[in-house]
């Protein structure tokens, strides 16, 4: 694992990224979508937001990427509730503490993708079939 250098994660590229991400906190195990990823971190939407300085162990794969990427990371914000009608998005900041140079880099990858254009939209969404999950919700909160 390499260590992260201590950076706020809003100055880092961001690509927009909606993938399920399972993360554990203490003996909690739990997952939420990305709304967005960089470098150095990324945004979970969830109303389950965890304590500023919370450490997660953060797992997920990137569209058209088999490898499952791993990460330690921590809360550095989070916002409860959004507003009606209006942003912010509910949900929390993680920034990367320890990921693997590889992870890193199939990160920075998708960045460099997206931000040349050349993403597709079925890209940017990872396929995922919930038919059969009548209250995720539920699920995660059990």
């Amino acid at each position: 694992m390499a260590y992260m250098k201590d950076t706020k994660p809003d100055q880092k590229p961001r690509a927009p990224i909606k993938v399920l991400v399972d993360y554990k906190e203490s003996d909690v195990f739990l997952f939420d979508y990305t709304q967005n990823i960089s470098r150095t971190g990324l945004f979970l939407e969830t109303t389950k937001t965890l304590p500023i300085g919370a450490t997660v162990l953060l797992s997920f794969t990137l569209p058209q990427s088999p490898r499952l990427i791993t990460a330690l990371g921590e809360v550095v914000w989070s916002q409860r509730t959004s507003y009606r009608g209006s942003s912010p998005i509910p949900g929390m900041g993680i920034h990367f503490r320890e990921i693997s140079n590889e992870d890193e880099e199939l990160i920075a990858e998708y960045i460099r993708r997206f931000e040349q254009s050349i993403l597709s939209e079925e890209e940017l969404y990872q396929d995922i079939d919930l038919e059969n999950c009548t209250d995720l919700e539920n699920l995660v909160l059990k």
